[in-house]
């Protein structure tokens, strides 16, 4: 088959570039697979089959229209809904008048957040697969630093919890770093003089299992202390994990650790062991 990933980016918006990563793997594992694919910005190929990444931030019925009055497409769905709501961007009526027609009228929905999202998704009329991540030769791209200065790091957006926890290490006396929005060559840079890895959830309302951060990490052989989060069990013995009140002992205990690096290395043979190749052909199989 022939695939145009395309990544809706609209001008000045500040967070696509988490969604640069999935698209990569998404890429990678389509041709790993015998099946041609680019990846473009905005753009529609009606001579391809189109796969949405980002569909949560158009906001007109008009540019829906225009996707789906050009065949085929796929919705590659990655956040967070509850209730009918896009729950951190709190835009119920761009998601009831836009994103929910680009979901029901989709040739399929690869659901990534939620299984819960499944059911959603049939009520509004549309078909849905829950596709998983999994390891990648193609995202090992880090090299790791012989001297390692960062104590803990974080990579996403600083919500009121995750700054809270993060300050909680701080506190201790730990040198702690979080990355946002730096460009790879320097995020990359960052990500590999890290000792320990951190993942949290957004928020208690918003506690998904954020495993696109995992995948990326462990496909890189970096330890990771995680909060728990829901739906997480299907990863969980890839990485060190704690409910909140203990997840800053975690930290500091794995800190303290001498095998580090060899823990690092068993969860990344775990982790390799669960190829992405494999839930994606079951994604496709399901067309």
């Amino acid at each position: 088959m022939r695939f145009n990933i395309t990544v809706v980016d609209p001008p000045g918006y500040r967070f696509t570039h988490f969604l640069f990563p999935l698209c990569k793997l998404l890429s990678c594992g389509l041709e790993s697979l015998g099946h041609t694919c680019y990846v473009t910005r905005n753009y529609i190929d009606p001579a391809r089959l189109t796969i949405i990444v980002g569909g949560h931030l158009l906001t007109s019925l008009k540019d829906v229209d225009l996707i789906s009055g050009s065949g085929d497409y796929i919705v590659y769905q990655t956040e967070n809904i509850k209730h009918g709501v896009l729950d951190f961007f709190g835009r119920g009526n761009t998601y009831g008048n836009v994103y929910s027609p680009l979901l029901a009228r989709a040739r399929t929905v690869w659901e990534i957040v939620s299984p819960l999202h499944l059911t959603i998704i049939a009520n509004l009329g549309g078909r849905a697969h829950l596709l998983l991540g999994g390891y990648h030769a193609a995202m090992e791209e880090v090299i790791h630093k012989s001297e390692k200065d960062i104590d803990f790091l974080f990579i996403g957006s600083l919500t009121p919890h995750r700054r809270a926890m993060l300050e909680s290490l701080t506190k201790r006396g730990h040198r702690v770093v979080s990355v946002f929005s730096e460009d790879s060559l320097f995020r990359n840079d960052v990500v590999a003089r890290s000792r320990i890895h951190l993942s949290m959830k957004q928020s208690d309302q918003i506690d998904h299992f954020p495993w696109p951060r995992h995948a990326y990490l462990l496909n890189n052989r970096f330890l990771i202390v995680s909060e728990r989060c829901i739906h997480q069990e299907w990863l969980q013995d890839c990485f060190l994990w704690a409910e909140t009140d203990q997840w800053a002992d975690l930290c500091e205990k794995t800190l303290a650790r001498t095998d580090r690096e060899q823990l690092a290395l068993e969860f990344y043979e775990r982790f390799k062991k669960r190829p992405f190749t494999i839930q994606l052909e079951q994604a496709l199989e399901a067309l």
